[in-house]
This record gives C-alpha cells, structure tokens and sequence, in this order.
C-alpha cells in the first residue's frame, strides 16, 4: 500500500473482540430474626434478654464536621435509616444503612429543631422551635400539623396518628390527631406549672407511647420518669425522686423502650444510659464515668434510638457527635453476629470493577456471643445475568473460607454478580447471619500498540519497509493473551470487514524524510462494543539508515495508557523504562537518554516539549542508568516539579554511521486533592477509640484506600497502623514509654492508580497508665481461647483486615514497651545484657554497670519474656492467616512482622528465632519446649525425628528426663534451624531477583530491620576495583584494587549485602566462637542473578571488619602485681601460660596481646613460644617471636600490643610469653638510641619490676560457612586491626 500523504496521516482500523464479561455483586444487611418490630411501627424495639449488655466504648458515627453543633434530633428506623436533623441549620440528613456519609439531605424551614420523628410510610415530622410549630415533610413538601404555645422539645406519634408534644417551658405534654384536620392540641400530663406532685411536670422532655398507648415522660426538672395511663392526667413515678429505685437520676431527657416492655433512659445530668425493667431492675449500660469525649464517655446525651440489631445511637450534644454503642452480647446465650460489607451496594447500583483488577470484599463481623467467639464465614457467588438465584462455579483461586472475600484479576466473565457472607457461630450453628453486596465485573480497555511495545515515538528510514501490525502487538488487559494477527476471523471486525486487513505495510519510500507522521488505530471487541482501544504512533522518517528501537515500562500496568498517546505517570513513585533494539545494532556506541518536560499551548491546543537538564548538580540520584539501555527515574523528579504535566523519555542509540531513536510520553496522575482530615479526640489512652474522618477528598480515578502511620520520634520512619477502604474510621494508639506520649498520624490517601497524597494530622496525646498493661493481660489471658468476650479478642476472632490489623499495631506498640521496660528492669538489677539478648540492628540499649544480680530477678525478666513470647507467637498466627488482597496488605503484613520481630529476645521457634538459643545467647523459650517435647501421633513412621531411639537424646549414659527434654529440644531446634536457612536463601533470591528488574546502574535499595540488613547495588564489574562497601554500622568490606572476574569491565552487576546481626550456629555450633559475631554476606551477580566468582591472591585481600554484638564487652585488663612477685629461680622473664587449643580443628584462631604499663616511662622487652616455656638470654634463644615496647611505642589508648595471625597458631595448643622490664641503660641504649644493629636487650640477670602493669589476651577469629553448614577459616587471614569497642 502506497501512503501518498506528505504530513500526517491517520489511518483506522476498528477491530472488534469476542469475549465479553461483567460482574455484579450486591451487599444488604438483614435484621435479625430475635428483632420484631411491630406492624406498621416505624421504629425499632429490639428482642433483649436481660443478660445484654454494649460495648462500653462507643463509636462516633458523626459529629460537626457533618452535622452543626448541639444537634439533638435523631432517629432510626425499622431499615435503619438514621436520621439527624440540625439544631440551627436547615437540613435534615439521611444515612442509609452502613453508609458512613449521608446519602441524603433534606431542607426544612430555617430555625432551631430539638426532635424528629419518622412515621413507617416515611414522613418527617420535626419541631421547629421559632414558630412553635410540628412541621411534616412528605414528599418534599412541608406542612404545619400542629401549632402550639411553647416549643416541643419531644415529638412522638403512636400508631393511631396521634402526634404527642412535650412543652419544657410549659411543663406540659399534649396531643393532636393527624386524621382530624380540625382537631387542636389536647393536654395528657401536667397543668401548666411545674412542679413534683404527680399531676405535675417540670420542664418534660422526651416522650414515649407504648402500643397500650401508655404515656411515659421524661420529666427531667423533678429527675424522674412518670408513666400516665391512657386518658388519666395522674402519673406514676417509675424511677428517680419519690421512687424507691436504687438509681438517682438527674435530668432524664429521653426515653425509649425494648419488644419486652424494658425502659432505656438517656440522663443529661448523669452523662448516662440507664435500663429499666418492667419488674423494676435498673442498670447503667452507657456512660456513667463523668462528662468527657472519650469514646466510653459522654457529655449531655439528649437523645437515643435503637437499630434493629439493639445497637444505640446517642446524641452526644455537647461533644457535638453522635455515638453508636454496638450491643456487645446477650450472655444468656447467642444473638446472630452483625454483618457490613465494604462496598455496599445494591443490585441496582452495583460496584463496577474492569475485569483486568484485583478486587475485594471487606467485611466487619461484629460477634454478639458471650459463649464463644468462634465463627465459620462461607461466601456463595451467584450470577445476576438473570435472578440471581443460581450458585456459580467458584474458581480454585477464590477462598470463600475467609471473612473477607479476594477476587483475583481475569477470574470472573463480565456480568452482575450476588456476593453473599454467611457467618455461623460455632457453638450454637443455628444462629447465623448473611449480607449480600452486588458488583458488575465490566471490560477493561484495550492496549492498542501499533508496533512492538506500544512506543510512542520512533525513527524509520524512508528507504525501508515498515509494518504496523496492531493486531499483533496489541493486549487486552481481560486476557491472558490477544489475538486479532491474520487468520483470527472470530475475535476482530475491521472497517473493510476484510479480515487479513490487520496489518498495515508502508513500503519504502512512501513516506518523505525529514517529516514526522501520526497512525491512529481504533480497535472494538466484537461482541461487546463498549470494550475499545486507541493507539498512537508517531514516525519521524530519516533520509539514513534507522534501526528500529523500541521503548516500554518495566512494569506495563504503571503505564497504561492515560490520555490519547500519553501514558499514565505516577508521580509518588520511580518511574523504570527499558529500550531494545529491534533490528541489527551489533554497532551500537553510545546509548543515551533525553528527558523533555511538556508543556500545554492552549492556542494551538498542542503539548510543546523542553528539554530538560538532566545533569545539573541538583538532579543528582534522580535519574539513574542515562548512558544504558535502561533508565529509572526517582520519583522526587516529578514531586520537585508539580507544574509539569507532561514528561517525554527519549532514548537515542549512536551507531557508527548514523543515529536512531524511540520516545515514549506521559501524562503525570493527579494526586488526590482538595480534601482533609480530622481526628477525634486528640487525647486519651490504648482504650480510647479515635475516629478519623477524611472528607471531600477529589481524584479523577477515584480513592482506594486511605492508610494510617504513626510515628514518636522519628519521622523518616513511620510505624503502619492499617487501612481502611472508607473515609471514616476508627483506630486505637498506644503511649509511648513515658506517662505521656505525643502520637503524631499521617493519613496516606491513595488513588486507584497509586498515587498517594500524605496528610499530617494534629499531635494526639495518649496517656501512659496501667490501661494498657492491665489491658494487655486481658487480651492476652484470653488469646487462644474462643469462649469470652474481651474486646480484643473478639476483634481478632473476627478475621476482618482492618480491625485485626489496627488490633495486632496496638499490641505491637504495647508489646515492644513491656519487652523493653523488661530488660532495663533486668539491667538495673545486674543481669548482664549479653546473656539475655541479642543487639538489634537498628535500636541500641545502653549496657548496664555491672553490679550482682540474684536468681529471683532473672526468673521475673524469664516470666514476663515467656509470656510476652507466647503472646507474639500468636500474633504472628494472626498475621499469617489474613489475606494478602492488596498493596496496602503487602505493607501492613511487611511492617508489622518487622514490629513483631524487633524483640529478638521474645521470638519463638514459629516466628523463626531458632540461633540465639543453639548459640547459647537466650534461653529456650517455655513454648519451643512445649513443642519439640510434644509426641507426633506418627512418631513410629517418621525415622527422621528417631523419637524410638533414647540415645538420640541421652547426655552420655545420663537416660534423665530432663536430658531428654532439653536435647530433644536441641534437635528440633536444629532441624528447624536448617528449614529457616534453605526458607531464608529461597526468599533472598526472590527478593534480588524482584529487585532487578526495578533498579539500573547506579541505583541501589536497602532493607533495614533489627534482624537483618539487605542492600542491592547495581554496578558495572570495572566499579568493583578498590571499591569500599559500608553496609550499616562499623560493618565494612573492601574490595582490593587488583582481583579477576573474568567478566567484561563495562558488564552490570549487582552487589549483594547481607547482615545479620548473630551468625549462624552451623552444625558445631558450641565450638565456632561465633556466639557473639555478626555475619556479613557479599554476593556479586549477573544480571541473570548467577554468581561471579571473585579470583584474588594474598597480596590484594578482600578485606571483612565484621561488627561484634555490642552488648559483648571484651573484658578488662586484668592488674599484674609483679612487683611483689619474688623471683626464687632467678628467671629472666616473668612467664604466662595461655591454652590456644582448638575444639574445632577446622578452625584457626589469632592472638592480640595488650599491655597497659602503670609507668609510661619504662620499656619491655617481649617474648613468646608455642607449646613449651619460652627462653632468651645471652647464651641461649628459645622463642618463636619477640617485641621490644618503648614508651614512643604507646598507641593513643596507653597500652602495648602485639598480634600473632591465625596462620602462625595453627596446629599449636599454647603459648606461652614472658615478659621483663628494662633497666635505665638499657631504655637509653636500646629506646632513646635505637638501632637496627643494636639487636635486642640480652641479659641473664633476673627479672626486677619496678612499677606493675595490666594485661589482656584474647583470640579472634574470621571464619565463613561452607555448603554443608560448618564453619571454616582456611584460606583466611585475621587482621591485626581490631577495634576492640566494635568488631
């Protein structure tokens, strides 16, 4: 085909694809079948036995930054719809059931409104306070029904359609038929006047007519609750003043009653909730600990409703909010659990997910069994093509065990879909709960990519043929795989409807140099219309050769295709491209990258491009890899320059005759914006329920989840506390290590396309008092049972993510203080800090002085580990068993373990702490015993675990019990030591592999926890030459300048680091010496992740300083009183002995000896031998090496060394040195006028000490792990160049 056009051209092709699918899915709630309301009733009256009882601890539902200040008017109805009408303001808001924002607003007429009422067919009646009026709402108009003379400050209508108001300033209660439109107001109760006898009111409030039509009224000046009979105007005191109940009340204000008769009484005075039964039992179910906002409190609740599950809303006016008291459990038995889903959707309105996306189904279980909170969940899938009334065939990759519902990408065909959770109480499976959501599964958007990779931009030679195959390169996101290429007849339709038009040849020439053209294909599936793809395709056509290069992302969902021909930029994250040479580039000499930022002329509605410097000073570790076929780009580019939209990457490749380059442009993502977010309150303690709101916040591609961080001191490293797919939410925080703690939060909002927009919310103070331990020895007293109902227990029994995660950061937070206040009390009381704790990468305690410590506080420091331990070891359990559903549960799970694994004191054979204890650094902890003593039912058939044999775990001869416990132990402490190593090994070539792939020359990454330190560099081979690497720490390895890798200088490759905070026991574990050693790991690999093997010789070492454990102090110089030693045999030398023999033979050992002189000014002489007395004098020289020590010879620290290296101490048991003082000639002689020639300072006289000194003598040692996990030293050399304090 011969393209004529000598600019653009637009050529289109419309293509059409098969397979089309949606999914549907819906949520709903249903009441409980213990909850009957009455027919035709419009309110709730919940089925309580009298053994119920709430959650103290109540949840803002919503409070002014909804609704206005002092709003008092609440109700919910029988679909527990929540209405809240405000107090001076015009609206009436409406949440539908689990909406967290109003789903409705209804205007009314302006003034101030104290109470509502909604009747069963949905009319609002209000007061309205200015005009003395009822005023009703239906059908969006509004109506006076009742005028009175004095505001109403209760509203009621029974169910004959008679509307009650009560009058404070009147002190009276009337009525009015709604039937009768010529009726007026009636007085039921009072006179008019206030006062307390039982025809009087004072200042009434609330009111409530039973389906007996039995008045009951608040009468909150007497501080009673008086009950009159139908057509009588002579009350009754049920309880508070001239009753002989056993409550005091103090301004009831209103009052509303349960399906069997029991009042439940809201006082403004008391800050409470009261219930009162009909047989005259009265309890405080809310409130009652004083006036104050924290969640278990309230400050003058004015009115309450139930829903249809007994929960309690309560207007909390003077916290401004509106509280929900979930029913907690009914103890006499079991009330079915409360199910919300998130989304909630109906089937009308179903969520809509693109086929190609993960999605979930988060569900909040909230457990009402006071005799267990053990529960199974069960989801059914159901199609909704037609009645959703048939189950579908679940895929294997869909867990429908889980609480929470995970549906991966590509799993369900397009369409509307039931998604239903069934949650049964295990101890009593006839009371169960369901709640259905509904989403439609619909197409993704076609990846129209004219060419290979989808590049934007490309040069071509006009004297070459070039192919346009969209059929070809194309992807569909919803498939495995597309394919529209020739010969598909069934999934493409194109314009001509001629099949094999799928590709577009331009031959040579047709297309003039020096010009740039556009292709535009359009492309449709064929059978679902509303699925189609767009690609574009710029071709600047040179007059030279122009091999074709090709551009895309390293990771192709990050650059899906946003806006025409840009793609998708992410600016909260690296950008990572990669280009490659289509045809023959055998003659590439330059490979170079060109940034261009892009700018939007509005007159001729085109994006015009800059190029940008991408080497100047500023830019530096932004752009990595600019001279390779890769590039990375750091996100802090895109956050440094918010103005620029548009960003182009062009990659040109230098040949010897000519040049070819390929481009590929962007359209940077909006973060969300415009929104904000609040916390209240802003102080309180572990227990306090925080709810967080973040409202009005706007992204084009909707929010997706919105993640909280909290950190104390250090900002750069935030602890994660959860996430929540909502905007309002509760969390719970913990105090730091003093009485009180300054908790600061961010909140991260995240977009669906993974920006993130970070928001500092305000300081919250938690106070640090005994609620947390005493709630911690709660929770933890109760962990692995199911038959209670603490709080945290329930939480995390309830499997929902976002609950259970925030639960384990809490007891995170809370476990890592005890864990530490723990230890410094063991320090203070003596113990010494290396036998009961392994050093931490990151955290550093201060060692303690030393001073005696008794057995009893080692038991108490073992007590509390042990049961802390336990505790983290479930914890991990929990963990374990959520879902991985998203991004945001990579990052929990990743922070959390990295919280639970920071005490390396408390971890557990399951929490992979195997080495401390073989190291012989910790104590086996009670449950690793427990375990590995346990018999397995197969122990007979298992020959591996030789539970048969009793030598396997004799001491010897010694056939004990207790040498049976502690070395079965042993074994399986082994055993599992090696599982974790080879899991370990798996995970870090996973990790490094994961890694490539995202970095490029010059780029590197580290993973910094307490337990190990991970870096991947990657670099090119000539860069290794002297190259020094500090990983963290006084740790460091040095390359030599002079080795052989038989690799080209200019090849890549990654530098691999490893540290790890106690080496590992190896099989000798008990004669390695590496108890009190970290162990660092050096890996250079291929971009194919093979190892290169390093060649050097001893000339040009490798050099290790490996780090010791801090809490490991080299001991002191011990005092050498030998100026009282008295010198019988007249020896020259006063002699010691050391014992340098090895248990481990493949082990070789150096020697440092330290010499502190109490007299600076004096000289020695030193000698030494191996295996036998050593000799010098003038006669006779029996020494394998000697040192002469003057007073210039003093390092900075004041003391003598001398070094004897592993290789010279190898095959030898001891050594054995003297040492012997100088006189003043011989200082003179051999120190003040040294000379080579003057040898050493032979004497046979007899040693004679004038002043003492302090010595030290120590070995050290270097030694790797060999493939069958035992220690070796050959081929090793230990330096002299020990820094005592660290390595």
């Amino acid at each position: 085909m011969l393209i004529k056009q000598l600019t653009d051209i637009t050529l289109t092709n419309k293509y059409i694809l098969k397979h089309a699918s949606v999914v549907d899915i819906q949520f709903s709630l249903h009441p409980s079948k213990d909850f009957n309301p009455l027919a035709g009733q419009s309110f709730n009256q919940p089925k309580l036995s009298s053994c119920a009882w709430w959650n103290s601890t109540g949840v803002t539902f919503t409070n002014s930054n909804t609704i206005t200040p002092g709003s008092q008017g609440i109700f919910v109805d029988t679909n527990n719809t929540v209405y809240v009408v405000n107090q001076d303001d015009s609206r009436i808001f409406l949440w539908l059931e689990d909406s967290n924002t109003p789903s409705r607003e209804i205007s009314v007429d302006f003034g101030f409104h104290f109470s509502l009422f909604v009747t069963s067919n949905g009319d609002i009646y209000v007061d309205h306070d200015d005009s003395k009026r009822v005023i009703k709402l239906a059908l969006g108009v509004s109506t006076t029904v009742m005028t009175v003379s004095a505001s109403c400050t209760g509203v009621f209508v029974d169910t004959n359609d008679t509307i009650y108001c009560s009058m404070r300033d009147l002190h009276q209660v009337v009525k009015q038929s709604l039937t009768n439109s010529s009726s007026t107001p009636v007085t039921v109760a009072g006179t008019g006047t206030g006062g307390l006898a039982p025809n009087m009111l004072d200042q009434p409030y609330g009111v409530f007519v039973d389906s007996n039509f039995k008045l009951y009224v608040a009468d909150c000046g007497n501080h009673r609750i008086q009950l009159f009979e139908p057509e009588q105007l002579i009350g009754t005191t049920l309880t508070g003043t001239g009753s002989t109940g056993s409550l005091s009340l103090k301004c009831p204000i209103s009052i509303m009653m349960d399906a069997d008769g029991d009042l439940f009484i809201a006082e403004r005075g008391n800050n409470r909730i009261i219930r009162l039964s009909p047989e005259g039992y009265e309890d405080v179910i809310i409130g009652g600990q004083g006036a104050g906002s924290d969640p278990n409190q309230l400050s003058g609740p004015v009115n309450a409703a139930f829903d249809s599950y007994g929960n309690i809303f309560v207007a909390d006016v003077y916290n401004n909010r509106i509280q929900k008291f979930y029913l907690a459990s009914d103890s006499c038995g079991c009330l079915p659990p409360t199910i919300r889903l998130v989304p909630n959707a109906s089937s009308i309105a179903p969520m809509r997910f693109v086929r190609s996306d993960d999605f979930y189904i988060l569900s909040n279980i909230l457990l009402r069994c006071g005799m267990s909170v053990a529960i199974t969940t069960q989801w059914t899938l159901h199609s909704c093509n037609t009645t959703c009334s048939s189950p579908i065939q679940i895929d294997e990759l869909i867990h429908v065990k889980f609480s929470d519902l995970f549906i991966p990408a590509r799993t369900l065909p397009y369409g509307v879909y039931q998604l239903k959770l069934t949650a049964i109480m295990k101890a009593a499976t006839n009371i169960t709960s369901t709640a259905s959501t509904y989403v439609m599964v619909i197409p993704s958007v076609i990846q129209a990519n004219l060419i290979q990779m989808g590049t934007s931009l490309v040069t071509r030679s006009y004297q070459k043929n070039f192919t346009l195959d969209p059929g070809t390169f194309s992807t569909n996101p919803d498939e495995v795989r597309l394919d529209a290429s020739v010969g598909n007849q069934i999934e493409w339709e194109y314009n001509s409807n001629v099949y094999w038009k799928s590709t577009l040849n331009i031959f040579a020439r047709a297309l003039k140099p020096n010009k740039t053209y556009q292709f535009i294909v359009n492309m449709t599936t064929k059978f679902n219309r509303i699925q189609q793809g767009v690609g574009y395709l710029l071709v600047h056509v040179e007059d030279n050769e122009s091999p074709l290069i090709s551009i895309a992302c390293v990771i192709s969902k990050m650059c899906v295709v946003k806006f025409g021909e840009f793609r998708n930029l992410n600016p909260t994250t690296q950008l990572a491209l990669y280009s490659t040479c289509a045809e023959d580039c055998s003659t590439i000499q330059q490979i170079k990258w060109l940034i261009y930022q892009g700018f939007i002329n509005a007159s001729l509605n085109t994006v015009e491009w800059i190029l940008f410097d991408s080497n100047s000073a500023n830019q530096d570790n932004m752009f990595f890899g600019i001279s390779t076929a890769n590039l990375t780009v750091s996100k802090d580019i895109f956050e440094h320059n918010p103005a620029v939209q548009f960003w182009r990457f062009k990659v040109l490749y230098s040949f010897s005759s000519t040049t070819s380059f390929s481009a590929l442009s962007f359209k940077v993502n909006q973060k969300p914006r415009n929104g904000s977010c609040t916390i209240d309150p802003l102080n309180g303690t572990a227990e306090t329920l925080f709810t967080v709101i973040c409202l009005h916040w706007f992204d084009e591609d909707d929010i997706k989840y919105y993640s909280l961080y909290v950190w104390n001191v250090d900002s750069s490293n935030p602890i994660m506390l959860g996430y929540s797919p909502e905007p309002i939410f509760q969390i719970r925080l913990s105090a730091g290590n003093h009485y009180a703690s300054s908790q600061n939060i961010l909140v991260h909002i995240r977009d669906k396309l993974d920006a993130v927009t970070q928001y500092n919310l305000p300081p919250v103070i938690i106070l640090n008092d005994e609620i947390e331990t005493e709630m911690f020895n709660n929770a933890t007293q109760h962990l692995s049972k199911t038959n209670n109902s603490e709080t945290f227990v329930q939480i995390l029994a309830s499997d929902n993510q976002c609950t259970v995660e925030q639960a384990i950061a809490l007891f995170n937070q809370i476990l890592h203080k005890l864990n530490t206040k723990n230890i410094e009390l063991a320090l203070k009381k003596g113990i010494s800090m290396e036998n009961i704790l392994v050093s931490s990468l990151i955290d550093q305690l201060q060692t303690n002085t030393n001073k005696p410590s008794n057995s009893s506080a080692l038991s108490d420091y073992f007590e509390h580990l042990n049961l802390q331990a336990n505790v983290r070891d479930q914890l991990v359990t929990y963990v374990h068993n959520l879902q991985i559903m998203s991004i945001e549960n990579i990052l929990w799970q990743a922070s959390s373990l990295a919280q639970l694994t920071a005490a390396t004191n408390q971890l557990t054979r399951a929490a992979s702490a195997i080495n401390a204890p073989l190291q012989n650094r910790a104590s086996v902890l009670d449950l690793d015993l427990i375990r590995s003593n346990v018999i397995p039912v197969d122990y007979e058939d298992d020959p591996e675990i030789g539970w048969a044999d009793p030598s396997l775990f004799a001491n010897g001869d010694e056939f004990s019990s207790n040498s049976f416990e502690m070395n079965r132990n042993s074994f399986f402490q082994k055993r599992t030591a090696e599982k974790i190593a080879q899991q370990a090994n798996e995970v870090i070539s996973w990790i490094t592999d994961a890694l490539s792939i995202h970095l490029t020359q010059d780029q590197h990454v580290t993973i910094n926890t307490s337990s190990v330190f991970f870096s991947l560099e990657i670099t090119t081979a000539a860069s290794l030459y002297g190259k020094p690497i500090r990983p963290i720490g006084h740790a460091m390895i040095q390359f030599p300048s002079k080795f052989d890798h038989n690799t080209n200088p200019n090849t890549t490759v990654s530098l691999r680091t490893i540290v790890q905070p106690l080496a590992l026991a190896g099989i000798s574990q008990s004669r390695a010496y590496t108890n009190f050693s970290a162990s660092i790991s050096l890996s250079v690999l291929n971009r194919n992740g093979s190892v290169i093997p390093i060649r050097n010789n001893t000339e040009d070492p490798i050099e290790f300083i490996i780090p010791r454990d801090s809490n490991f102090r080299v001991p002191t110089m011990n005092l050498q009183n030998v100026t009282s030693t008295k010198n019988t045999e007249n020896q020259s030398f006063y002699l010691h002995y050391v014992n340098i023999t090895q248990a481990n033979k493949n082990l070789s050992m150096s020697l440092h000896f330290e010499m502190r002189p109490l007299d600076k000014d004096l000289a020695y002489l030193f000698i030494y031998r191996f295996d036998r007395p050593s000799q010098l004098n003038s006669l006779v020289d029996h020494t394998d090496g000697s040192a002469l020590w003057c007073p210039f010879d003093l390092a900075k620290n004041g003391y003598y060394s001398l070094f004897i290296d592993n290789h010279r101490t190898t095959g030898h048991h001891s050594v054995v040195f003297g040492l012997r003082e100088l006189n003043s000639t011989e200082i003179e002689q051999y120190c003040q006028y040294y000379s080579v020639n003057n040898g050493l300072p032979l004497s046979d006289r007899a040693f004679n000490f004038t002043a003492n000194y302090e010595l030290r003598v120590y070995q050290s040692g270097c030694f790797y792990l060999d493939s069958n996990n035992n220690w070796q030293s050959d081929g090793l050399s230990v330096s002299m160049k020990i820094n005592v304090q660290h390595n």
